[in-house]
C-alpha cells in the first residue's frame, strides 16, 4: 500500500502520502523489514517525490529516506537495500534531479551513519557511472561519496578500480 502512495501525482497527496509513510516508518515495526524499506525506497526513487521541486516534498523524501535506513533492525540490511535503490534506480534515471538528489541522499547517507556502513561493493561498482556523468554535481558527490568511504575506510585500497579510472584533477 505504501509504495503504491509514493507515486501519487498531485503535490498535495504526495506531500501528505510521504508523511504518513514518514510517520508509518517511525512507529510500525513492518517498515525496519529490508524488504519493506526497499520496496519503499524503490517506489520513491521510481516516482515522482524525488524528482519534486517543492521544498515541502524535498524535505519529507529526504527524511523518509534516512529514516528508512535508520530502522532497519538487520545491521546494515536496509541502509544498503536503500543505497542500492538509489544507485540502480536513481543513477539511471533520464530525470537529472533524480540522479543528483539520489547522489545528494548517498552522501547525506555516510554523514548519518558513517561510510563504512554503506554497500561498499555497489558503489564501487556504480563509481565510473557517477563520475563520467555529464552533470557537474552528480561528479563532485560521486568523489565525495568515494572519499569519505577511502576515510572511513582507512585506505584507498578497497576503491582502487574506481579511484585508478578518475583523471587526474578528479583524484586531488
Amino acid at each position: 500500500l505504501i509504495p503504491d502512495m509514493m507515486k501519487e501525482s498531485n503535490a498535495g497527496a504526495l506531500d501528505a502520502a510521504l508523511r504518513f509513510a514518514l510517520l508509518y516508518t517511525d512507529h510500525c515495526t513492518g517498515a525496519s523489514e529490508t524488504d519493506n524499506a526497499k520496496a519503499i525506497s524503490e517506489a520513491l526513487t521510481s516516482g515522482p517525490a524525488l524528482a519534486s521541486s517543492r521544498p515541502s516534498t524535498t524535505k519529507l523524501v529526504k527524511s523518509l529516506y534516512l529514516k528508512l535506513m535508520e530502522v532497519g533492525k538487520e545491521g546494515f540490511s536496509s541502509i544498503h537495500a536503500v543505497v542500492e535503490s538509489l544507485l540502480t534506480l536513481g543513477l539511471s534515471s533520464k530525470k537529472p534531479k533524480v540522479v543528483i538528489n539520489s547522489v545528494q541522499l548517498i552522501l547525506d547517507a555516510s554523514d548519518a551513519f558513517g561510510a563504512a556502513s554503506l554497500p561498499l561493493g555497489k558503489i564501487s561498482s556504480n563509481a565510473s557511472q557517477m563520475l563520467q556523468h555529464a552533470n557537474r554535481s552528480v561528479r563532485e558527490g560521486g568523489i565525495q561519496i568515494l572519499a569519505e568511504i577511502c576515510r572511513a575506510v582507512g585506505s584507498k585500497d578497497p576503491l582502487e578500480d574506481a579511484i585508478s579510472n578518475m583523471r587526474a584533477s578528479q583524484v586531488s
